[in-house]
């Protein structure tokens, strides 16, 4: 199905429904630390099989929404140097792409 504008008109609307998430069969990165350091902060992890890139998050509240995190940046290592302000106190969380 493809969605698509109709004569003149300048409006595309489409609805998706039934949506199912499988398994992807990736596991996350694993033993996740965070070191301070004089230029930001230092994030470490232990790879994921399979993976082919991380995406790195901060978020402020927990459990994390799109509301209340944020993606830093996606990485092939596994490591990371936040080198943004830390205006207040948060947490890291990494996730594995396939």
């Amino acid at each position: 199905m493809i969605a698509q504008d109709q004569g003149s008109g300048s409006l595309v609307e489409a609805a998706v429904d039934d949506v199912c998430i499988l398994a992807s069969g990736i596991l996350p990165p694993e033993e996740l630390t965070a070191v301070m350091t004089d230029t930001g902060v230092q994030l470490h992890w232990q790879p994921a099989t399979g993976a082919s890139s991380y995406t790195v998050w901060r978020g402020m509240e927990f459990p994390a929404t799109p509301l209340n995190s944020m993606i830093l940046s996606t990485v092939t290592d596994t490591g990371y140097l936040d080198t943004t302000s830390l205006d207040s106190v948060g947490f890291y969380f990494v996730t594995a792409n396939r």
